[in-house]
């Protein structure tokens, strides 16, 4: 079976296009370009068979990975898994079975910022893992950038379960203002005795540069939110449907307007 999109609207779309259109007890996400190899499927279907809804892929190592780009996402894993208010496996992708009842719910929430690893651990149900040493590509050349697309991966991460972002603006805005107040009181204090100035000119206008920046960070955590709100909010589907290929019957009748 195959679906053709209207165009190209990204893996996470797609993946969620798949499970739409997906019939029967289990589904299966894996990536095309074999390096999520299909020899661990037995033993997926297995431990799904012994009640597990969700079986995902933990990744033991990455053969032919950049070492760079293997500890940012190694060490980015972890920060979200520390700041999520779901569970998210360390060291995983989307390569995982789900059970139809895993499926139907994932499908439900209809996020317009569809993070797999993400909505499997927020819908619960029991999960089970199998590791495996994942290989470079059978052949060709991704168009996928790997950088772009795990900060991508990373915000979704964080931003679409975890509120500890606006917790942390929060308190660092108090802390600000209670500095930005005992230096007002300080500078007072001085004029009033009639003492030189104080010194270190150079040392303010670095501490305020530093608090314009925190600012200014504060502002993109913010727009971040944001954002992801705008795009819930237009409701706009999140992938078309150009052609159906190998279906008994045509489902688009099935595909509400997920966003």
């Amino acid at each position: 079976r195959m679906l053709v999109m209207s165009r190209r609207f990204g893996q996470a779309a797609c993946t969620l296009a798949g499970l739409v259109y997906a019939k029967g007890d289990a589904c299966v996400v894996m990536d095309s370009d074999l390096q999520d190899p299909p020899a661990l499927i037995p033993e997926m279907i297995r431990k799904w068979r012994e009640g597990n809804d969700v079986v995902y892929a933990r990744r033991r190592s990455k053969k032919g990975e950049n070492p760079v780009r293997s500890f940012v996402a190694h060490a980015g894993y972890r920060v979200i898994s520390l700041l999520a208010r779901v569970p998210i496996p360390r060291d995983t992708g989307d390569f995982r079975l789900m059970s139809s009842r895993v499926v139907k719910h994932v499908v439900r929430l209809g996020d317009s910022d569809f993070f797999l690893r993400g909505l499997t651990g927020l819908v619960g149900f029991k999960h089970a893992a199998v590791e495996y040493d994942r290989v470079t590509r059978a052949c060709g050349t991704t168009k996928y950038n790997r950088w772009t697309g795990s900060i991508k991966v990373g915000l979704d991460g964080i931003f679409g379960f975890s509120m500890l972002p606006l917790h942390l603006i929060l308190a660092a805005g108090a802390v600000m203002m209670a500095a930005g107040f005992f230096m007002g009181f300080a500078w007072m204090a001085v004029k009033i005795s009639g003492r030189p100035g104080i010194p270190g000119v150079t040392a303010f206008s670095t501490v305020f540069v530093v608090f314009g920046g925190i600012q200014l960070l504060a502002l993109g955590i913010v727009g971040q939110y944001l954002a992801r709100i705008f795009n819930e909010v237009k409701r706009r589907p999140a992938f078309i449907v150009a052609e159906e290929h190998g279906f008994e019957q045509k489902a688009a009748a099935q595909v509400r307007l997920l966003r």
